[in-house]
């Protein structure tokens, strides 16, 4: 699944949880790709999109441009961190062992 409909989809979510619950508070949403041996081929530049070459700097950036959290946005981060949202499947991964698992090359023929 493309990553950038994905992060739609979470920023659409996300923004109508804060509105559920009366959170008056701008954000930014990225794509990150944090393997350090990650390449994207092709890809026309983003602002939302962070390659693993561009990371360490935007992390440098983030500690440089905030300061200490207002008690209005260290309610929000509580009560976002309380919070229970609904599962998604991707959360319902089976549990298995490696043991467990069939190895070898499988034709559907």
């Amino acid at each position: 699944m493309n990553p950038f409909l994905q992060l739609e989809k979470h920023q659409t979510r996300f923004r109508q949880l804060m509105r559920e619950m009366n959170i008056q508070m701008s954000f930014q949403a990225y794509v990150a790709f944090v393997h350090p041996e990650f390449t994207l081929y092709g890809a026309a530049p983003r602002p939302d999109l962070l390659l693993p070459t561009v990371l360490p700097n935007h992390l440098r950036e983030l500690d440089k441009m905030h300061e200490r959290l207002t008690n209005y946005q260290e309610k929000v981060m509580k009560r976002l961190f309380e919070t229970t949202l609904p599962e998604t499947p991707h959360e319902n991964i089976p549990k298995y062992t490696f043991e467990s698992l069939e190895k070898g090359i499988f034709c559907a023929q």
